[in-house]
């Protein structure tokens, strides 16, 4: 989960807007959406989230990293927490980051942070559909036409298609 700034989005005023997004660890591909930070939402865009994953590029979780925010899970009844429900449907493992230590997540941290410094840091917009255009073309950017210096500069996709036994991918947006 990424907080956005209040005010970056004209039409939706002071309402607080958030990133949710996933990273895989190995080809460093990345995808998010934009949404509020309850719950079902959280749980709803990762259901979106992992479903562009399995049917762009074949990649299926085992297992995914959150910090204990109520929006990931619930002290009380862990069970019945809409994310941890989704996860167990998905027969994805669930594991947790060290309180105070946001390294131990510090692949999807750093995108944050390269988020930020190329596309959001100056911007602001008239609606949330321009910002989730922006974050559209952001995206396919960042997966099909940027290098990584965490996978030794290679772009994400061309990593995943000589890394990997699948024969092909969609074309390249």
């Amino acid at each position: 989960m990424h907080d956005l700034p209040k005010g970056l989005v004209a039409e939706t005023g002071n309402k607080k807007l958030y990133l949710i997004g996933v990273i895989d660890d190995y080809s460093r591909i990345c995808w998010i959406e934009v949404d509020r930070i309850k719950s079902l939402d959280v749980m709803f865009a990762t259901m979106s989230v992992l479903t562009y994953f399995k049917d762009r590029y074949g990649i299926r979780f085992a297992e995914m990293l959150s910090d204990k925010g109520s929006e990931f899970a619930s002290r009380n009844n862990i069970q019945n927490h809409p994310f941890e429900k989704m996860l167990n449907f998905y027969e994805i493992k669930h594991r947790y980051t060290k309180p105070c230590i946001p390294q131990t997540n510090g692949k999807i941290q750093r995108f944050w942070k390269t988020i930020e410094e190329e596309l959001l840091g100056s911007e602001k917009f008239e609606t949330l559909e321009e910002l989730k255009h922006h974050i559209l073309g952001y995206m396919v950017y960042y997966n099909q036409h940027r290098k990584h210096q965490g996978i030794g500069n290679p772009i994400p996709l061309d990593f995943l298609q000589k890394n990997t036994n699948i024969i092909s991918f969609p074309e390249p947006i």
